[in-house]
């Protein structure tokens, strides 16, 4: 048996879930617990409802996934489009009063959004540390291919064309996937920043 718990991002909308044998067991949503909408930080409330609702324990977990590359990752990716797009920028935006305006605004989310991956990636071993899932293997899912599992997998469909767009996701601005027979292929990667998201 194997048992995957997965944990969504901690922006928003914490979740998390119990996969065991390839099979969604449980999937509890932190605001239903806490009452709060969105809410953020580290599944502490869910993870507890999954194992007490399936009998399960941190002993029978054999990894633990999350949608993003580790923060210095993340941060290395967003730099390398921003800096690819630079010049496309100048000449999109033409007067210099605009390009500079945009390049303050997006130096300032390149290094907060930087922070915040940073600040998600330490609430999240602490959170695995004190859940009692601290020795079990931690697995950096990249973004989009978490969007598109998460649809192709909860569709019924055994063939199915998967898109995701996102203003930033590991990298990536979208994707294309062909789901057929409970396997995924990717098929058009779009880099970020060029995203209709």
């Amino acid at each position: 048996m194997t048992t995957v718990l997965g944990i969504s991002a901690l922006d928003k909308n914490v979740t998390a879930a119990l996969v065991v044998d390839g099979r969604i067991v449980k999937v509890v949503m932190e605001e239903r617990l806490t009452r709060v909408k969105q809410q953020a930080g580290f599944p502490t409330r869910s993870i507890e409802a999954l194992f007490r609702e399936t009998g399960l324990s941190p002993r029978d977990v054999d990894v633990v996934t999350y949608p993003f590359f580790r923060w210095q990752d993340e941060g290395r990716e967003k730099v390398a489009g921003y800096l690819a797009d630079l010049q496309n920028v100048r000449r999109q935006l033409g007067d210099p009063p605009g390009w500079i305006r945009h390049q303050a605004y997006y130096l300032g989310w390149l290094g907060l959004t930087t922070w915040s991956h940073r600040q998600w990636n330490v609430a999240l071993k602490r959170g695995l540390r004190e859940s009692g899932l601290g020795h079990v293997p931690l697995v950096h899912v990249p973004h989009h291919a978490a969007h598109a599992a998460s649809a192709y997998f909860c569709s019924r469909f055994d063939r199915a064309l998967v898109a995701t767009f996102d203003w930033y996701g590991s990298g990536l601005g979208g994707s294309v996937w062909l789901g057929e027979g409970g396997r995924m292929r990717l098929l058009k990667r779009i880099p970020y920043p060029h995203s209709l998201g």
